[in-house]
């Protein structure tokens, strides 16, 4: 659990667990902080019977050494060892005869004169424990904390203690005092499932869903005032496979305490448009990752190359209508689970990688409406499993690689809005006849009459190209769709030539 020789502050330190036992064996211990944890289970009894420094500090100073606030699942059954205790405030305790608290209750819960625990705006945090049940005669205060009832057996019962609840994690569906709107509990339908209530109008993400630590899905949806940030306690809520947060007014970047969720499998972000910074590089730690999806997000930066490594689990990435500038990495070819891919309306430039030939897995590829340049890469045909591509609206140069005639599945070839300056191939005669191929706005023509009625049979869109309305009867009649007698298209070719 954890080691000790003198002195030990774990203040902090996200440990879980219990106190073993054996920690009373250690002679030199002198101080243990242990604050602002998760510890569970029963605090180790028989430290007075113990030759330890804690013991010895004690009898010199008349002071204790052990700080365990603020562990909402401690409890202490017996209270052997309350002398050496300096703090154990906001703990589960369940003893009624500690000497250290003067009262029935230990720490926070003091029993009040009036019966009315008052425990409004000051930081309890955790699960309000159910053992306060057996206190029959009092009332409770919860306002302003990140209190939760964990277990909806109780909820009923622990709902008609509590007089007022107000900016808690309470659930309003559990509680039959609870009409107004205020934050609530972010508890969907199940113990499984994150969700804000119906009620919530406005707020912010509390940090207290780091106590959540069995809850596998988050999702958040058109909360036009959710504000703040996604707390950096999300990365303790280990049991997450799925983050889906859309359209939101939630603000900042994104935690990099994301790279401690292990089990999680899907990221989607959309539509948050006061968000900023980057792409957190820790999301290339994740072993079980399958999805990313960020759209109509203003990062920046560029794409962490650490999201690509031949381990990865990786089938989806999204990187739409961000401020993300930079070039494709190349190493996204090592990615060989990948089977969809879209960079879309970013600020990205530069060239298509020759190493999206080897995402052998590829259906979906769309890298659209930015300023890349430069030839398509031949090996783009190697992708047999494809069946969309879209490289539309960029500035692609060069000829249509004749190896897309290889792309036996492929459904759509979208190549208009571009500079491409070739032939059509005739390879693509090959494509199935159901393929929709858009190749508006290029300088391209059909090199042979005699494959003209195969390919055009695939080309759904030619306007503004070269190829000749005459040698299509899909195009007779149509506007104009050839250039001028004095426009070139080739070098070594002109208009003439090609009438």
């Amino acid at each position: 659990f954890f080691i000790f020789y003198f002195f030990s502050d774990l203040r902090g330190s996200k440990l879980t667990g219990t106190i073993p036992r054996n920690i009373l064996r250690m002679s030199n211990l002198e101080s243990i902080k242990l604050s602002y944890n998760n510890i569970t289970g029963s605090f180790p009894s028989g430290l007075k019977n113990k030759k330890t420094n804690l013991v010895q500090k004690k009898q010199e100073f008349g002071e204790g050494s052990f700080d365990v606030s603020y562990n909402p699942y401690l409890n202490f059954n017996d209270s052997s060892s309350c002398d050496y205790i300096i703090s154990c405030s906001y703990t589960e305790s369940e003893t009624l005869i500690c000497p250290q608290c003067g009262a029935n209750i230990m720490g926070v819960w003091v029993v009040p004169e009036d019966n009315v625990f008052d425990l409004s705006y000051i930081n309890v945090r955790g699960q309000i424990p159910s053992y306060i049940l057996s206190l029959t005669s009092f009332e409770f205060i919860f306002d302003g904390n990140d209190v939760f009832l964990l277990d909806d057996l109780y909820a009923e019962a622990l709902c008609d203690a509590i007089l007022s609840c107000e900016n808690t994690l309470i659930s309003p569906s559990l509680c039959n005092k609870c009409s107004f709107a205020f934050l609530g509990n972010w508890y969907g339908d199940s113990d499984t499932e994150i969700v804000p209530p119906v009620a919530l109008k406005s707020g912010n993400i509390p940090s207290a869903i780091g106590f959540m630590f069995d809850i596998t899905k988050f999702k958040i949806e058109l909360i036009d005032e959710l504000f703040g940030t996604i707390p950096y306690q999300i990365g303790s809520m280990t049991s997450l496979t799925e983050i889906a947060i859309h359209g939101t007014t939630l603000s900042g970047t994104l935690p990099t305490s994301l790279g401690n969720l292990n089990m999680l499998e899907i990221i989607e972000l959309e539509s948050i448009y006061q968000m900023f910074g980057s792409i957190p590089t820790q999301l290339g730690v994740l072993d079980n990752i399958k999805q990313i999806a960020f759209s109509n997000i203003p990062f920046d930066n560029t794409i962490p190359e650490q999201l690509f490594f031949p381990e990865s689990t990786l089938q989806e990435l999204i990187v739409f209508n961000t401020s993300i500038s930079g070039t494709i990495p190349t190493t996204v070819g090592v990615v060989v689970s990948l089977t969809y891919l879209e960079f879309n309306l970013n600020d990205m430039s530069g060239t298509i990688p020759s190493e999206l030939g080897y995402l052998v897995a590829l259906v979906d590829l769309y890298v659209k409406k930015m300023d890349f340049g430069g030839s398509i890469p031949s090996e783009i045909g190697l992708l047999a499993s494809l069946n969309y591509l879209d490289f539309s609206f960029m500035d692609l140069e060069g000829a249509i690689p004749s190896e897309f005639g290889q792309l036996s599945l492929i459904t759509l070839l979208n190549l208009q809005n571009n500079s491409l300056v070739s032939y059509i191939p005739q390879e693509l005669v090959l494509l199935s006849p159901d393929t929709l191929f858009f190749i508006d706005s290029n300088d391209v023509m059909l090199a042979d009459e005699e494959t003209v009625d195969d390919i055009c049979v695939i080309i759904k869109s030619c306007y503004d190209t070269w190829i000749a309305p005459s040698l299509c009867a899909k195009c007779i009649g149509s506007e104009s769709l050839t250039p001028s007698a004095s426009e070139t298209l080739l070098p070594s070719e002109t208009s003439s030539e090609i009438a």
